[in-house]
């Protein structure tokens, strides 16, 4: 049985499929009102290259999400420049292909030779550019993240705004000892390793992955209805997640890790930082305080400290799987806070 996380995965998956069916559709019809004349332009002709322009983004949608499924299972990513020029060459083949399918399909026989010679050497060109551009698009969102590619475009952050956000850390527990036993490349392969197999779960409870800072990501999430509970669900997945990779990462590296995670919410405030190289940066005493639990943790050796202020945005049922540690003083802040083992 799928988790929640699992089928809000699918349903967000899904959402973007539609998504990406509008602005295929959108893009057939001005094709058609574009490139072909106006004697051309009937209802039921608009009709036909929205469909093919539909299919197309389904079939680009596939073939880009098949690409990332094979990196996953072989758990091996080409350099980005062989993976950019692969996929935009493949993407650019999958576009030629479809429209020669979806010809077919829409009449009912397969397109003639005469079509071929027509119509081929006015799409190779346009599909080879639109592969390029799409695979160029994607390879910039993976690098700054989506989001904030879009935050950067629209200038969302320009100028810092407060927001109320929850705030958590998810730190890799004894890196010195794994650094010492590893080496450096060693440590760093697995930390990646790592952060790659546990950012599905992030995605999965809607979190936006703000940063790496040397052993330890930050993630984040709005302080919207429900995401409270979504933030402790993530908590407790990212263990049995663990759990899971544990024999794969012993076999590898001879290591089972494990995370220490805190969160926190409240006002932050977000903005833009850096000019050689651009960020969107939380500052505050939220992000502060989840830091400062992430070290009361490794104190108390707990694995998951969630502070009052997030569960008193949660649904009541997770005080019944939170442990008080009553309030608790932490370092470079005068006032305790109230904090909870889950």
């Amino acid at each position: 049985m799928a988790s929640q996380a699992e089928r809000r995965r699918r349903l967000g998956a899904l959402g973007l499929l539609l998504f990406f069916m509008l602005i295929g559709a959108a893009g057939g019809a001005l094709y058609r009102l574009i490139f072909d004349p106006a004697s051309e332009r009937e209802a039921a002709q608009f009709a036909r290259s929205m469909a093919q322009g539909m299919l197309l983004a389904t079939a680009l949608f596939l073939a880009d999400n098949a690409f990332t499924a094979l990196e996953a299972r072989y758990r091996r990513r080409p350099p980005l420049l062989a993976s950019f020029l692969i996929r935009a060459i493949a993407l650019s083949g999958v576009i030629v292909v479809t429209i020669a399918a979806s010809e077919a399909l829409l009449t009912g026989h397969p397109p003639s030779l005469a079509w071929l010679r027509q119509i081929l050497p006015r799409v190779l060109g346009p599909a080879l550019l639109i592969g390029f551009l799409i695979q160029a698009a994607v390879s910039v969102a993976s690098l700054v993240g989506l989001s904030e590619l879009l935050s950067f475009v629209l200038g969302r952050y320009r100028r810092p705004i407060i927001e109320e956000r929850i705030v958590m850390f998810a730190d890799l527990v004894g890196s010195t000892r794994i650094a010492e036993r590893l080496g450096e490349a060693g440590a760093q392969e697995l930390l990646a390793t790592l952060f790659r197999e546990i950012d599905p779960v992030f995605r999965g409870h809607g979190a936006r992955v703000m940063s790496y800072v040397g052993d330890a990501v930050i993630v984040t999430w709005p302080c919207e209805a429900g995401n409270a509970d979504r933030a402790l669900a993530c908590g407790l997945e990212l263990e049995r997640r663990l759990r899971d990779l544990g024999p794969g990462f012993e076999a590898r590296f001879g290591v089972r890790p494990e995370l220490r995670v805190s969160a926190h919410a409240g006002p932050v405030a977000i903005g833009e930082i850096g000019e050689s190289r651009k960020q969107i940066a939380l500052l505050g005493d939220v992000v502060n305080v989840a830091a400062r639990m992430e070290e009361e943790a490794k104190a108390r050796g707990e694995r998951f400290l969630a502070s009052e202020a997030l569960l008193e945005r949660a649904a009541p049922a997770w005080r019944g799987r939170a442990r008080s540690l009553g309030p608790r003083p932490l370092r470079g802040r005068a006032e305790p806070v109230e904090l909870f083992a889950i």
